[in-house]
């Protein structure tokens, strides 16, 4: 797996920690283009089809515990009803 450095701690990440970490630190335009390439992904039966099932669902508990992200858990609901309505 790959690992990428935080900057705080110099403890290693995984990639699903750090795509947590972008979306969570980057602007609304770019967390929203992110976020929909994710969700689109879904559509697919490949094998990133469950891991970014897994990364969104992470991120969405994530978000529960900090109410500050509440942002995030917005974009994640609007996507999973505009992609259960289409």
């Amino acid at each position: 797996m790959i690992r990428y450095m935080s900057s705080n701690n110099k403890k290693p990440l995984s990639v699903q920690e750090f795509i947590i970490g972008t979306i969570t630190t980057v602007d609304p335009f770019t967390r929203d283009l992110l976020l929909n390439a994710m969700v689109n992904e879904l559509r697919y039966p490949q094998f990133q089809t469950k891991y970014f099932a897994n990364t969104l669902l992470s991120l969405f508990t994530e978000c529960n515990k900090d109410p500050k992200l509440e942002i995030i858990q917005e974009h994640l609901t609007r996507y999973d009803i505009k992609q259960n309505t289409v």
